[in-house]
């Protein structure tokens, strides 16, 4: 979930079939009122039986209809983009980070997962959870706890790209969808975030943040490939390992028959 994100597409789509409505209907006002005038202007020109009492009438209808259309197309604007679409936003999007609420981050999850199972693509999924966050919040306080959390949101801006998707899954935990990638590429990828985020100025007491993310990822080549679910439980799972293991780190999560192959290889060594 980089945030060229990732967000900023889904705006983007958001707005998009609101403008291809109001241009459509400013467009059919137009064309209403452009034939009107043709036909009041035909008529008075070319000795019509059009008299010149009715054809003030219609140049009246004609002039309300055009500043109708003016006056519906701006409310339309207001309505759009001044009221609704901010409320969809809001509805959508985490207030303090920016990123995905986690209702909207599962279903776009799931859309990411069905296209990557139709074209055989990988897909990684990685869980990022800030460390010794509650000490930092009964240390410093929860308006730096929030400075560290908006950080952090900022920082991924850097890192993810636009197909990745975001969201800020609750408390100091983010989640990170990366279609069309590897296992490897997507450790590769939070590891390099890792080290960006350890170096990031938040406030004078707090210099660097420090998180622990766990990774799991479906080749797109199973014959029975995980759900987005049991993706997520998988990388559940490495990220409570990468916690285990001290903290500050990516554990990339293997499914237990590859684990089961290696520890065999190992023995027989």
């Amino acid at each position: 979930m980089r945030c060229d994100v990732n967000e900023g597409d889904w705006r983007t789509s958001l707005h998009g079939s609101a403008s291809r409505r109001r241009v459509q209907f400013v467009v059919l006002g137009g064309l209403v009122a452009y034939v009107a005038f043709a036909f009041v202007v035909g008529g008075s020109t070319t000795g019509g039986s059009l008299g010149p009492q009715h054809a003030a009438i219609i140049r009246t209808v004609v002039i309300e209809l055009v500043l109708s259309t003016v006056l519906l197309a701006g409310l339309h604007y207001v309505l759009v983009y001044r009221w609704a679409t901010p409320l969809e936003v809001q509805a959508h999007t985490d207030e303090l980070t920016g990123w995905l609420r986690p209702g909207t981050l599962w279903e776009q999850a799931e859309a990411l997962w069905q296209r990557a199972l139709n074209a055989r693509h990988p897909l990684a999924f990685v869980m990022i959870d800030l460390d010794d966050f509650k000490h930092l919040n009964d240390t410093y306080g929860h308006a730096t706890g929030d400075r560290v959390l908006q950080a952090l949101g900022q920082a991924l801006r850097q890192s993810v790209r636009s197909r990745d998707r975001v969201g800020r899954m609750g408390g100091e935990e983010f989640a990170w969808v990366m279609p069309e990638t590897t296992g490897e590429q997507a450790r590769e990828a939070v590891d390099r975030f890792l080290q960006l985020c350890a170096s990031l100025p938040v406030t004078d007491a707090v210099h660097g943040i420090r998180f622990s993310a766990g990774v799991a990822a479906m080749t797109g080549q199973e014959v029975e490939p995980p759900t987005v679910w049991e993706l997520a439980r998988r990388t559940d799972r490495a990220l409570y390992q990468a916690k285990a293991a001290g903290k500050h780190q990516v554990v990339l999560e293997r499914p237990a028959k590859t684990v089961a192959l290696s520890d065999a290889a190992a023995l027989r060594d």
